[in-house]
């Protein structure tokens, strides 16, 4: 589990690790996280003050593995470690083709009726799990959510279970801006 930024997880973590982040508040996706608590849990934070708060809100207790340290001290002791495949917003939009680029949106299902990009397909992450079924291996995603806290939560756990995906970046907000056709009540707020 890597409670570290997103942008430092992007950049680099252990290989199987599954993002958490920083910010337990709004994370009722987090309880649905499924864990074997029969397995050890490797723990990357730069800030060891929030491991006792996180772990205590995720339930665990001594089913975890803390090395003290970053991630150079987790390299050292012989773990390997990969990157994030990501995109800024511009990128996507400049190669966006809903007939060829298939892309999920991990936000919950009342912000995609709320407002989407039309062609993408609603994919919450707090119910990830029960839809692995609907997607295929062979495939790339593209994924995002509001803020891409989200997005890098379910393409670190999606990468884990054989999936290919690629994480864009930067707040939904800005897909406005970017020539998008939205579909939803605020599709009026859409850039002409």
């Amino acid at each position: 589990l890597d409670f570290r930024s997103k942008e430092a997880f992007v950049k680099e973590h252990l290989c199987g690790s599954i993002f958490i982040g920083q910010a337990l508040e709004n994370s009722e996706w987090l309880r649905s996280l499924t864990l074997d608590l029969n397995e050890p849990i490797r723990i990357v934070v730069d800030d060891t003050n929030i491991l006792d708060q996180t772990l205590s809100y995720l339930g665990f207790d001594k089913s975890v593995q803390f090395l003290e340290g970053d991630l150079e001290t987790w390299k050292m002791a012989g773990h390997l470690t990969e990157s994030m495949h990501n995109i800024d917003q511009r990128e996507y939009a400049s190669d966006f083709n809903a007939d060829c680029m298939i892309s999920l949106d991990v936000r919950s299902e009342s912000e995609f009726q709320k407002e989407h990009i039309i062609g993408v397909r609603s994919f919450p992450l707090s119910r990830i799990f029960e839809n692995l079924r609907r997607i295929d291996s062979d495939t790339t995603y593209y994924l995002h959510s509001n803020d891409g806290h989200r997005a890098a939560v379910a393409a670190s756990i999606l990468k884990i279970k054989g999936f290919k995906v690629v994480l864009i970046n930067g707040a939904y907000t800005i897909m406005r801006t970017l020539g998008f056709s939205l579909k939803g009540i605020d599709s009026s707020l859409q850039a002409s």
